[in-house]
């Protein structure tokens, strides 16, 4: 039997996501991480009122993606290793390689990593960790440690 998916949402804001992915993967370990979680703590009641979290709920933690900080994430893993990780946070080219940076050895060994909102990102990514697969569709960005089916053919 397959372990549940461990996925860590960086950036989550009001909560749809997190709301979405518990939803997705109901037996899944599902990491919101934020610099202000007041934003989704204050629309809590409104999720679960429109039926959020009803097979599973979310860990939230805080997290500033400017900060290289692999020590919090693992902490926060305590062990675990993130099977999906979307970066839907920030959006910045710094924000989301300090994020890639510090999640990197959290990382399972098959893994996708999408970056969210930054149609240049993925050049960067690609010189800094040539060991990745990266595929990158307009302001989409998924890396992978091996290649996968193109994303312009999945689109």
């Amino acid at each position: 039997m397959k372990k549940p998916v461990t996925l860590a949402e960086f950036g989550i804001l009001q909560g749809t996501g997190v709301a979405m992915w518990c939803d997705l993967f109901p037996s899944g370990r599902i990491l919101g991480l934020d610099i202000d979680l007041g934003h989704i703590n204050g629309n809590m009641a409104n999720l679960t009122a429109l039926g959020a979290f009803t097979r599973n709920r979310p860990e939230l933690h805080e997290y500033d993606q400017f900060l290289d900080d692999d020590a919090s994430i693992g902490r926060i893993l305590a062990g675990a290793k993130i099977d999906i990780a979307i970066d839907d946070g920030f959006h910045s080219t710094e924000s989301i390689m300090k994020t890639l940076e510090s999640a990197r050895p959290h990382l399972a060994d098959e893994f996708v990593y999408f970056a969210e909102d930054n149609g240049h990102v993925h050049q960067e990514i690609q010189s800094r960790y040539p060991e990745f697969f990266i595929d990158h569709a307009g302001d989409l960005t998924v890396i992978t440690r091996r290649r996968q089916i193109p994303l312009s053919v999945r689109i």
